[in-house]
């Protein structure tokens, strides 16, 4: 009787790791089928990091309460909110003082990459696209269908912002993922009177493919 426990014990437990399986290649199915497009950010990022793609990709575990949600199709149109998510950005207490934090975007499958100090990267898959958020320095970047949004901590002074249209973005902002990048920033948005400005960036969008499904 004790061995006979012991085999159906065993057997559940074999049972869960095919299931398992099964429910991680029916999600990566799902994501091969549905992701054609990616940021070009998200690739130029990488890059700078020394990083391979496919190897992050790979990351990417099937959500908790998958399929019943996250959806990779968000209901609704999804498009940036047209000022800052207040409610994403918040004070933390440390030793050194008062500081400002970030909340992710997080609502769809991704991974975090990078992590480093205060300083992280994440991608994400919203509705057909692979989509690119971080924080460096106090800089927040995050991309949408072909748009990046660069959420400044202090706003510009009037002239500046206004010269700052039509510029590209990696002669503005300093990062390796920007420079020599044909971007150009397309407007300028007022958030928030506690917050900085956002500048709006045209990126466009990359075809793209899963490694699973080339």
């Amino acid at each position: 009787m004790k061995a006979a426990r012991a085999n159906a014990r065993q057997r559940l437990k074999e049972i869960g790791r095919e299931r398992e399986r099964a429910m991680l290649e029916a999600f990566r199915q799902e994501v091969g089928t549905t992701v054609r497009s990616i940021s070009p950010l998200l690739l130029s990022f990488v890059a700078t990091q020394g990083g391979s793609l496919d190897e992050i990709l790979d990351q990417i575990g099937m959500p908790l309460r998958w399929p019943g949600s996250p959806s990779l199709a968000r209901s609704g149109n999804v498009k940036f909110r047209p000022v800052r998510d207040v409610y994403r950005h918040y004070l933390v207490s440390t030793a050194t003082g008062w500081h400002k934090a970030y909340r992710m975007r997080g609502a769809g499958p991704g991974t975090t990459f990078m992590h480093s100090g205060d300083d992280w990267a994440r991608l994400e898959i919203v509705a057909h696209s692979l989509e690119f958020e971080a924080l460096i320095g106090s800089v927040k970047f995050e991309t949408l269908f072909g748009e990046l949004r660069v959420e400044l901590d202090d706003r510009l002074p009037d002239t500046l912002a206004m010269a700052c249209v039509g510029r590209l973005i990696g002669d503005v902002v300093d990062h390796a993922a920007l420079r020599g990048r044909d971007w150009p920033i397309t407007r300028v948005e007022d958030s928030h009177p506690l917050l900085g400005q956002t500048l709006v960036v045209a990126t466009g969008s990359i075809v793209f493919r899963m490694p699973w499904v080339r």
